[in-house]
């Protein structure tokens, strides 16, 4: 297809758009259908209210209905897929929600929709959208999973019952206060030994599986929607107590230059150690707020 080329065909519940616009922008505006982009040559960005989507060749942009955003495209090559699925049809095919979410290309999503652009006319069309509306709601659903699934494999490396005994409780409790010296004592180890034998069994230290589970939890948050500063906050219930009322801490942090992303790394790579609600540091803190990344 030539560059500055629309090739657009419709379906029952289905409207899809072959693009080849290098640098095209869309302004601010929210479709009621769902909406799928597949990047064939160049990168597209999408701009959301909470955070943003950028992807190329070899990767899915899928956007919920009624989600404001913002589109744009590379200026060098700008040839795509872009899907749009009214909510009906996709009700009647699967139950799945979930927030705007990137994931890798299906290589049968792009056949279909490849037939069906070449192939206007098909008596298979009904049959083609739902498969292909069901094989993109288990690639969502997949990618939802893919987080929690990269880091629960972890106790396939231990060999030691007692090491794999201090994941499942890394895992359990990752979303509260977490003393490592608590986690070696319930799995029958010194503090010690348990570096140790993480180390050489799982190829991380305690503290470190400990991050990779929140920041696991914390990534499939972002994935159904929330914002940065919302997965921060929700995922510790330890933070109620040191830090109080979610929209009046935000609104201070706020005014003080800190952003979201900072706090998701602070509670992701602390034990226990958050910012206290009447100061920055005290006595049982060794890391105060100043040290948060700021914006």
């Amino acid at each position: 297809m030539r560059i500055g080329q629309d090739i657009a065909v419709r379906f029952p519940g289905l409207y899809l758009v072959h693009h080849n616009i290098p640098g095209k922008r869309v302004d601010w505006h929210d479709w009621a259908q769902h909406l799928l982009f597949i990047p064939l040559q160049g990168e597209i960005k999408i701009l959301l209210r909470s955070g943003s989507l950028v992807g190329g060749p070899g990767k899915m942009l899928y956007v919920p209905p009624n989600t404001s955003l913002n589109f744009q495209a590379s200026e060098a090559l700008g040839e795509r897929l872009v899907c749009l699925v009214d909510n009906t049809r996709w009700r009647a095919v699967t139950s799945f929600q979930c927030g705007p979410a990137m994931c890798p290309a299906h290589q049968l999503c792009k056949e279909i929709l490849f037939y069906i652009l070449l192939n206007p006319k098909t008596k298979s069309a009904k049959s083609l959208v739902s498969t292909f509306i069901q094989v993109l709601a288990e690639s969502l659903e997949w990618a939802q999973q893919a987080s929690l699934l990269e880091v629960t494999h972890l106790e396939a490396k231990a060999r030691d019952k007692r090491v794999r005994k201090a994941l499942t409780i890394l895992l359990r409790d990752h979303p509260t206060r977490v003393r490592m010296a608590a986690v070696a004592q319930e799995a029958g180890l010194s503090l010690r030994n348990l570096s140790r034998l993480f180390l050489h069994q799982v190829g991380l230290s305690p503290k470190q599986a400990l991050m990779h589970y929140r920041i696991a939890a914390a990534r499939d948050l972002l994935l159904t929607g929330s914002t940065v500063s919302e997965a921060a906050y929700r995922h510790y219930e330890f933070w109620r107590t040191h830090v109080g009322d979610r929209s009046k801490y935000a609104a201070q942090q706020q005014a003080r230059g800190f952003n979201g992303l900072g706090f998701l790394e602070l509670a992701a790579s602390t034990n226990d150690r958050v910012p206290h609600r009447d100061n920055d540091r005290c006595s049982s803190c060794t890391i105060s707020g100043d040290q948060v990344s700021r914006t």
